[in-house]
C-alpha cells in the first residue's frame, strides 16, 4: 500500500480490507437501513487517528445507528 501514497511517507502505509462475507453483511444492513455500529469501536478508531497526529473524519452513513454494544460470545 506504501507505494500507492502520494508524496513522502516515513514508515509503512497498512489498510484494513475487510472480509467478502462482512462487507456483504455490511451492505445488505445498509440496504435494509438497519446498519448498527458499536459506538465504542467508532470512538476507538477517532482515538487511534488522534494518538497517531492524524486527521480524523468519519463520513457515516446517514442511516446508519451508533449504539453502545455488548459482546456476547456463545
Amino acid at each position: 500500500m506504501t507505494r500507492n501514497i502520494a508524496g513522502e511517507v516515513d514508515g509503512t502505509v497498512w489498510t484494513y480490507v475487510g472480509r467478502p462475507e462482512a462487507t456483504a453483511r455490511y451492505h445488505q444492513a445498509l440496504q435494509a437501513n438497519a446498519l448498527v455500529l458499536d459506538q465504542a469501536y467508532v470512538d476507538s478508531i477517532e482515538v487511534a487517528f488522534t494518538t497517531a497526529g492524524l486527521p480524523y473524519e468519519a463520513k457515516l452513513p446517514a442511516t446508519a445507528r451508533l449504539m453502545r454494544l455488548k459482546r456476547v460470545d456463545t
